[in-house]
């Protein structure tokens, strides 16, 4: 069983085997809102999701605050055996949705794809770049190396 905590929408993902039997869970619960909306393998069975996230996310090793007066995005990359490896949060003066994420055969860099309101920041051990959205919904894309650099 796994216990989600008291909010209105909290994020799992799960490994199962064979037979359906929940082998490892997580759930990405805290204050606020926190959801999945895509995730990808590598050829090594790691896991990158991305999601939203209108409070706290907290896993050992990783975590983050939204700041956003709607919701951040994020991309959270685990271990085969749902073990927290890094999160990169998409931080917006409003609000930052990352709708989709591939990895590629060489498992070396993953995309991010998504959209944003106001102002988008990546944080400064990324660079700390922002850029304004110029209209009501604009696109952005990231593509991110394994060990968490970004282009």
């Amino acid at each position: 069983e796994v216990p989600f905590p008291d909010s209105s929408k909290d994020g799992f993902v799960a490994r199962l085997d064979g037979d359906l039997n929940v082998v490892h869970a997580i759930v990405l619960g805290g204050a606020g809102d926190q959801e999945v909306l895509d995730l990808a393998l590598d050829d090594h069975d790691n896991i990158y999701l991305v999601g939203t996230n209108s409070g706290f996310i907290s896993l050992p090793g990783v975590s983050h605050q939204a700041t956003g007066t709607a919701f951040d995005g994020f991309i959270l990359a685990l271990s085969p055996n749902l073990q927290a490896q890094w999160l990169v949060p998409f931080e917006s003066s409003d609000s930052a949705r990352p709708y989709r994420v591939a990895t590629d055969p060489s498992a070396e860099r993953v995309a991010v794809g998504g959209a944003f309101k106001g102002v988008l920041t990546l944080p400064p051990e990324l660079g700390g770049s922002a850029t304004s959205a110029m209209g009501s919904d604009d696109i952005f894309v990231a593509l991110f190396d394994t060990g968490v650099a970004t282009q």
